[in-house]
């Protein structure tokens, strides 16, 4: 299944990185540096099958990104990677409504994995 995929990421290399690893899985790339970017693409583009956003970022961070983003889709998948990870944060993670959850530095078996499992 080829999936329109939305990376927010204020890293340039970070963002680089996921498109390579979720290339296979990509018809599109969508690429926000910051929260209030990555509601501006998803208000123009309806048909957003997945969500990766970094939970730091500058003018809206990956946790009012999610709450922005639940108010209008209950249902798209949102995956969270950051590092500020420990495993107490996954779970807490899960809790506040991301789908899925990695821990910077990105591990691409992990990542190809969780994209399978909650977006395919």
């Amino acid at each position: 299944m080829k999936l329109k995929i939305l990376i927010a990421e204020d890293d340039g290399f970070n963002a680089l990185l996921l498109q390579k690893i979720l290339k296979g899985f990509c018809k599109e790339f969508l690429v926000a540096k910051s929260g209030k970017q990555a509601m501006d693409l998803l208000a123009k583009n309806k048909d957003v099958d997945l969500v990766v956003t970094d939970i730091e970022m500058p003018e809206m961070n990956g946790f009012e990104l999610l709450n922005e983003i639940r108010q209008k889709n209950k249902k798209i998948p949102v995956i969270a990677q950051t590092s500020i990870a420990q495993n107490i944060h996954k779970r807490l993670f899960l809790l506040m409504g991301f789908t899925g959850f990695l821990a910077k530095p990105i591990i691409r078996e992990d990542l190809v994995d969780l994209v399978s499992r909650i977006a395919c």
